[in-house]
């Protein structure tokens, strides 16, 4: 299969930007992703993944993650949840400083 897509390297912010797109449809052959900071207090707000399925990778901080009909999950630096297709789910920062995560989000073939 022939495409246009090259390879390439991002950089992320080293400030705490709310939300930075790393990699967005135009980029990819179907997966997006990015790094979301929630400062203390703050969720993503509660979302479903739809025909995706998501994975979500803790780089700093300290937080939980709800998914819909599971227990809520604690995460931290080193944690990663996977989101299968269909499941509402949210992350919310319960610690004293930023929560950082990077998000991998793929269209379910």
């Amino acid at each position: 299969m022939q495409h246009k897509l090259k390879p390439r390297r991002i950089t992320l912010p080293l400030d705490k930007s709310t939300s930075f797109s790393i990699l967005d449809a135009s980029q990819t052959m179907g997966v997006q992703s990015g790094l979301v900071t929630l400062m203390p207090g703050e969720d993503v707000g509660e979302h479903s993944t739809g025909a995706h399925e998501e994975t979500i990778i803790i780089l700093e901080g300290r937080g939980e993650v709800q998914v819909d009909g599971h227990d809520q999950q604690s995460a931290e630096y080193g944690h990663v949840f996977y989101v299968p297709p269909d499941m509402r789910h949210n992350v919310l920062n319960i610690g004293e400083v930023p929560l950082r995560y990077i998000y991998v989000v793929a269209r379910v073939l």
